[in-house]
Formats: C-alpha cells, structure tokens, sequence
C-alpha cells in the first residue's frame, strides 16, 4: 500500500523506494559502502594482476565495474526521490506559512 501522497506515488520510481527520508538515507549509505569495498576489492586485484595476467581476475574487475555503475544509478535514483519528497514536504508548507505571514501584515484597525 502507499502512504504517500497521490503527487508522490506518480513520480515514484518502479523498484518502489520507500518515502521515508531516513530509509533512503541508510539506503544510499549502504550503496555506498558497497561502492567503496568493490573499488578496494578492485585495486587488490590490479594489484595481484601485477604479477600476471588472469582472465578471471580481469573477469572479475570487469564485474565490480558493472555492479558498480548500477549502484551509482541506484545513488542518484535514491538522491531525485528525496529531493521529490522533500521538495513535496516544502510545497505543502508553504501555503500555510504565506498565509500567517500575510494575516500579520495587516496593518490594526483595518477593516474590509
């Protein structure tokens, strides 16, 4: 089921992300702290390929790449929808903020 708003559900992504702010965070994080151990696990390996060349190995490099491309687009996926939310939390803000800001403008004693 969605809890978001009908504005949200249209823009959401089809993997469904979830709309809490603090999820997606820890989501983003988790990517990339999975980024960062295959770029390592990568260097290792061209380290170890150094010595010789192994078809595997290069396989393997090759792989992390991939993988790590498609968790940078899962990154930028998780970075639009928290600035969809949170631009969406704003706009439903506003309004109401406009509307104390002008009721205080009045100036005493004015009458329509």
């Amino acid at each position: 089921s969605c809890r978001c708003s009908m504005l949200l559900c249209k823009e959401k992504e089809p993997e469904q992300l979830p709309d809490d702010l603090v999820q997606l965070r820890q989501m983003k994080e988790e990517e990339l702290a999975r980024i960062f151990h295959l770029e390592r696990s990568n260097r290792e390996i061209l380290d170890a390929l150094q010595a010789g060349e192994d078809a595997d190995l290069r396989q393997a490099i090759d792989d992390n790449e991939a993988t790590i491309l498609t968790k940078n687009s899962r990154i930028a996926e998780i970075d639009s929808w928290i600035q969809q939310i949170v631009t969406a939390k704003a706009s439903l803000c506003i309004p109401a903020r406009e509307h104390v800001t002008i009721a205080e403008d009045f100036p005493d004693g004015l009458s329509l």
